[in-house]
């Protein structure tokens, strides 16, 4: 049809037919889908639905995507080159405008297992999003006693809820974590801030700090981090903020997230 093979070739009439209905980029000619304010406008038309029917350059030029990000949201970047969506650089730019844990649901496979086991990415996550950043690691790092006690250094006990359940079953993570932690408080017998400030939100059976304090009789003592952890654990299930679950069988947790399999002051 003549009038069918004008309209292919009239960059002008597909351009109002866009702008009159947005779908119709899907068909428009190159020149059309590559036209960066004529794409922008379609975007913003479908709440961002037509970053798909983007001409592959635009759809992998990061300047252009960040700019469309910045305006419609991160889940603009769904509709994005698998080559960007994959780009260490690019994401982390976007993870500059919105949480890196909503970026990372755009990015890659590989980028994101890449990420989740670079130990220095994880550990700068921690100041800005606490134990969230975590959830994040890879098996591998939430298995790793140094990794997990720098996290603990870092963000506080909690970050021992997302201890691999083969490290939190043996008795040297804990250990290892009442030591660290002991030897940062300003004196003897002084319960460190970070334990403080957890005991602090156990409700109704809150026991004194004291009873926290563990001296083995062989000239070692610290503070008993676990008790602490536990406690406040048990706490939050009795306020109904935690799913508290039991050991299973065979003394491994049944929550990989939940540390505590009893307390021993709340019962």
């Amino acid at each position: 049809d003549d009038d069918d093979d004008d309209d292919d070739g009239d960059v002008g009439r597909w351009s109002e037919k866009v702008l009159q209905d947005w779908v119709a980029l899907e068909h428009a000619p190159e020149e059309c889908r590559n036209d960066p304010d004529l794409v922008t406008e379609a975007i913003r038309l479908s709440a961002g639905e037509a970053m798909r029917f983007a001409s592959e350059a635009l759809r992998g030029d990061a300047d252009f995507v960040l700019g469309a990000a910045q305006e419609m949201g991160v889940g603009i970047v769904e509709g994005a080159a698998s080559s960007l969506r994959g780009d260490r650089e690019f994401m982390l730019s976007l993870a500059e405008m919105y949480p890196i844990v909503e970026v990372l649901e755009y990015a890659s496979e590989e980028l994101r297992g890449s990420l989740s086991a670079d130990r220095a990415f994880i550990l700068r996550l921690l100041p800005s999003i606490g134990t969230a950043a975590l959830d994040l690691a890879s098996e591998d790092l939430r298995n790793d006693a140094s990794f997990v006690l720098k996290a603990v250094a870092v963000s506080g006990p909690l970050a021992l809820e997302h201890a691999s359940s083969e490290l939190r079953a043996g008795p040297a993570l804990m250990s290892a974590a009442a030591r660290q932690v002991s030897s940062a408080a300003s004196k003897t017998g002084v319960m460190p801030k970070m334990l403080a400030d957890l005991l602090a939100q156990v409700g109704d059976g809150q026991v004194p700090a004291s009873e926290y304090w563990v001296d083995n009789g062989k000239g070692v003592s610290f503070w008993d981090v676990e008790g602490v952890v536990s406690d406040y654990q048990v706490s939050l299930a009795r306020s109904g903020a935690l799913e508290l679950r039991e050991l299973a069988d065979g003394g491994e947790p049944n929550n990989s997230l939940i540390l505590v399999h009893r307390s021993r002051r709340l019962g």
